[in-house]
């Protein structure tokens, strides 16, 4: 009862309309606790089909008004469960020869490529489309050529082509562009930093 009232935006009803201004302003009541039971449910298959390529399904439980939850709410006794295609991808990878990923391309449904937290994107957000990462290894500060965690050190370029919406028969179709360049430094004290910078 003591949350902000009509501050927050509903988007789910905003993105069902087609626009803002299509639907008014519609407001989440944030004054009322609601109590839910969940479950989730997954199922997945990664296989091998050709040297270098996997190809990868999983279905989950899910809701397809919604693209970052996976969680199905119990009380809708007339209605089934929906299941959803969470992944579905093929992925080539190149590799040295002690195993670490030069290059790594996915087209499909994939997990996220990029670097990123929570506070960028939501960990259950999947993407598609198509997107590569390229890594360059390199021996880290105070490493000396044999020590076995100096080619794990690299900078890293990943870019991606994502389209979000398509609108038939105009020239208004939504897509992401990314890239994001970084780097992964293991320290001998055991500490890994990851940093990247992305547009």
């Amino acid at each position: 009862g003591s949350n902000v009232q009509n501050f927050y935006l509903d988007f789910m009803i905003i993105n069902r309309a087609g626009g803002l201004g299509k639907v008014g302003v519609p407001i989440l009541n944030t004054t009322v606790n609601q109590y839910r039971l969940r479950l989730r449910g997954r199922f997945g298959v990664e296989a091998d089909v050709a040297p270098g390529f996997k190809a990868g399904l999983r279905l989950s439980t899910g809701n397809t008004a919604n693209p970052v939850t996976f969680n199905q709410d119990l009380g809708t006794y007339n209605t089934p469960f929906q299941v959803v295609w969470n992944d579905f991808y093929l992925r080539y990878q190149a590799a040295r020869s002690d195993g670490s990923p030069l290059l790594t391309v996915w087209a499909g449904r994939f997990p996220n490529p990029w670097l990123s937290t929570d506070l960028v994107w939501y960990g259950e957000l999947n993407f598609q489309g198509l997107a590569a990462t390229q890594r360059l290894y390199f021996t880290g500060p105070g490493h000396s050529p044999k020590d076995d965690t100096a080619g794990h050190n690299y900078l890293f370029v990943t870019v991606g082509a994502v389209p979000l919406q398509d609108i038939t028969f105009t020239t208004n179709d939504k897509w992401l562009y990314g890239a994001q360049i970084g780097a992964e430094l293991r320290m001998q004290s055991g500490s890994v930093w990851r940093f990247g910078v992305a547009y």
